[in-house]
């Protein structure tokens, strides 16, 4: 039988999980100048490593760095690495554990 309140209750839980991501990544949609900033940085790792930019998924978007995760592509299970990028220095290191 349809349940009203299992509808609201799973629509306020979809809500959550996407404003969650949203507030993740705001910075991208109130900023287009940063938003031309990291995705320019993001081409140039991508072209110098090698990696399909289809591989990359950003997971969190400040305005000094950006951490995104990288999934290299291959027969069998495929390898997922975190890290992050300096925007300024244009350094990258992988995540550090505790994030």
């Amino acid at each position: 039988m349809f349940s009203w309140k299992g509808f609201w209750v799973a629509c306020a839980v979809v809500a959550v999980l996407l404003l969650h991501r949203i507030w993740q990544l705001h910075p991208l949609y109130i900023d287009p100048a940063l938003r031309s900033h990291v995705q320019g940085k993001i081409k140039l790792i991508a072209d110098d490593r090698g990696w399909l930019l289809s591989g990359i998924s950003l997971q969190h978007v400040r305005q000094e760095s950006i951490r995104f995760t990288y999934r290299d592509y291959h027969r069998g299970s495929d390898q997922i690495t975190c890290y992050t990028l300096e925007l300024s220095t244009s350094l990258l290191a992988p995540c550090e554990s505790s994030s």
